[in-house]
């Protein structure tokens, strides 16, 4: 007998992240999800990948975001700090997301850019 997983059901995903490029080289990393051990891999993929490919600006928005565990935190944190050596701004989209109080328990919140929306975050 096989039991469908949440991805091969017709509900949504656990996770999904969605990389959108935009007017003057700024990239939006769009996370909706759980971002735990088994989906930061993916997260830092798209944050490393909009990075590396050349971005003058990454907005990264956890918006959507369910769950913001310390495999995410970590992955935030490293992708900041290359952001931060390539000489690329690097800004985070919280709105009402439940990763704010993961971001401020963990000191990241002092140390990045948080705007509300991604407009926000793009006009700069």
């Amino acid at each position: 007998m096989s039991v469908p997983t949440p991805e091969s059901a017709s509900a949504a995903p656990l996770f999904d992240v969605v990389v959108e490029e935009h007017p003057d080289a700024a990239v939006v990393v769009r996370a909706r999800g759980e971002i735990d051990l088994l989906t930061a891999p993916r997260f830092a993929k798209g944050m490393v990948g909009a990075i590396d490919g050349g971005a003058r600006l990454v907005v990264v928005d956890l918006d959507r975001v369910t769950f913001f565990g310390s495999a995410a935190v970590a992955n935030l944190a490293r992708a900041a700090e290359r952001a931060d050596v390539r000489g690329t701004g690097f800004r985070l989209v919280v709105g009402a997301s439940m990763a704010t109080r993961v971001l401020e328990i963990s000191g990241l919140a002092d140390l990045l850019e948080l705007r509300t929306t991604v407009a926000e975050a793009l006009a700069g």
